[in-house]
């Protein structure tokens, strides 16, 4: 309403639709009170899984399930804070709590609901979920070790369900170490 224009990597602005209604109404309002906008954009959520995409998908000749697979090899980052007491890595197993998949739902089903939008396709329910996979060995990385059998990999999957299927999905694979047991994950060399 001051008359500034805003740019953000705030995820929750990427779809607009999903805002909540009463919120969106207020945003709306100030926007046309200051003549302003609201740019909502970023690498990833923003670039990776909006603008990259669009070109991509226009050389499908039908979509099936659209898959975007984030690889983030921490083991060189020297933050012993952050890998070991927020991230849980080199911890015991244990399941993942949901409410850390719930925290990145919001950014990417708002990225990834614009691309829904833009191929016509009608999200039945966002759901977002999370798992770790235990070291297979015992590593030594920048911040610390990993034990064998404590947490080295974790990944976060959010998904765009129509008709009880996947139809957009990203996933956030991080991981400290690629020696891990669920193989299946296909990681990155280190």
């Amino acid at each position: 309403a001051s008359g500034k224009n805003v740019v953000t990597t705030r995820g929750d602005f990427h779809h607009p639709p999903m805002l909540d209604a009463a919120a969106r109404e207020l945003i709306e309002q100030a926007c046309v009170e200051g003549g302003t906008s609201i740019y909502s954009t970023g690498s990833s959520p923003g670039f990776v899984t909006e603008a990259l995409v669009i070109p991509l998908l226009s050389l499908s000749r039908r979509l099936d399930c659209l898959t975007i697979d984030e690889f983030g090899d921490v083991g060189s980052r020297n933050s012993p804070q952050l890998l070991f007491d927020i991230m849980g890595f080199g911890g015991p197993m244990r399941d993942f709590e949901p409410q850390r998949a719930q925290n990145l739902k919001g950014d990417f089903a708002t990225s990834l609901a614009q691309i829904a939008a833009a191929c016509g396709v009608a999200i039945d329910s966002w759901e977002a979920s999370g798992e770790f996979s235990p070291a297979s060995e015992t590593v030594q990385i920048a911040a610390g070790v990993i034990e064998q059998g404590t947490i080295g990999a974790q990944r976060i999957t959010i998904a765009g369900i129509v008709d009880g299927r996947p139809r957009f999905r990203f996933r956030a694979n991080w991981y400290a170490t690629n020696r891990i047991a669920n193989t299946d994950w296909e990681l990155r060399e280190s």
